[in-house]
């Protein structure tokens, strides 16, 4: 089997780390024996389309290089092919990104020379992967690997996502979004299946999570575990503004447990209905509105293992 890896590379990721760093990033990589083809996104969704031909070509490792977003594409275009199990493909990433969620759920060294090491040892892991499907858009799928958000977590998602675009998102932009949406966002009236439940729910954010955090290391969903087959879901109903500010030091901090606003589950699928005007992000990439189904793929993705400091 072909030892090399193709990766896929966002040059615009983290403020253009991905074409600035590239070339350390593979001069480390060639120093532990990691050989790599390298290949340029150009566009959103030209990681999945170049992953997708990739493993129908034959490649069976896959290293992007980006952020959260990069490493959605990657996947979803792993998922999208037909010719092989995703199973049988190893990803890993190369964290270059602003949020580097899923990263941080991972324990990734945020050292480049620790993660070369990482890929040299070749040690991966079998992650649980999430699927949305938007049953307003002709039952169009989209993958994640971390978590999916709804309502005002997917509105800020895409209004940095726009800033982004201009060459002015990051983390800062991410928080200013957010701040400047708690005053001018607006709870939705959904029905949400949940946990053999069907109630009604006026619901201001939603999060369904394989990893712990999102929005740039908030501890949305502190007890996820990537493996245990079942989401942690997180929901935030309708809540004043005051009740909204106090509470984002305990949002960051993931200690919102007693919260009288909050609830949190684990279930393997949810359904969103009756919510036309709800948006979606799945790892940060803005989805489209519902309404939503939302179900569990256990153990279907094989990553790339993060290894002990100084890779011992």
């Amino acid at each position: 089997m072909d030892e090399r890896w193709l990766a896929i590379i966002n040059p615009h990721a983290g403020g253009d780390r991905g074409l600035r760093h590239w070339d350390r990033i593979e001069r480390l990589l060639m120093e532990e024996g990691v050989e790599t083809v390298p290949l340029f996104t150009g566009y959103r969704m030209h990681a999945a389309e170049i992953c997708k031909r990739a493993v129908g070509e034959g490649w069976r490792r896959i290293l992007a290089v980006g952020g959260d977003g990069t490493l959605n594409e990657v996947v979803n275009g792993l998922f999208s092919q037909p010719k092989v199990s995703p199973c049988d493909v190893t990803v890993g990433l190369f964290q270059v990104g602003t949020g580097n969620d899923w990263a941080r759920t991972m324990e990734y060294p945020s050292s480049y020379e620790e993660m070369a090491r990482c890929l040299a040892r070749k040690e991966t892991f079998l992650q649980d992967v999430g699927v949305v499907v938007s049953e307003k858009e002709k039952k169009k799928e989209r993958v994640f690997v971390n978590v999916a958000g709804f309502g005002f977590d997917a509105w800020v998602a895409e209004k940095t996502n726009r800033a982004k675009d201009k060459g002015k998102g990051g983390r800062l932009s991410y928080l200013s979004n957010m701040l400047k949406g708690l005053a001018a966002y607006k709870a939705s009236r959904v029905t949400l299946s949940l946990e053999d439940s069907v109630r009604d729910v006026d619901l201001f954010s939603l999060g369904v999570g394989i990893g712990k955090y999102n929005g740039g290391g908030i501890k949305q969903l502190p007890q996820a575990v990537m493996d245990d087959g079942l989401f942690d879901i997180v929901l935030y109903k309708k809540m004043s503004l005051w009740q909204m500010f106090s509470s984002l030091k305990q949002l960051y901090q993931g200690g919102l447990e007693h919260h009288p606003k909050v609830e949190y589950h684990k279930t393997d699928r949810v359904m969103i209905r009756e919510a036309d005007n709800l948006f979606c992000e799945c790892d940060g990439e803005s989805v489209g509105y519902g309404p939503f189904a939302i179900r569990m793929v256990p153990k279907a993705l094989r990553i790339v293992k993060a290894c002990a400091k100084g890779g011992e």
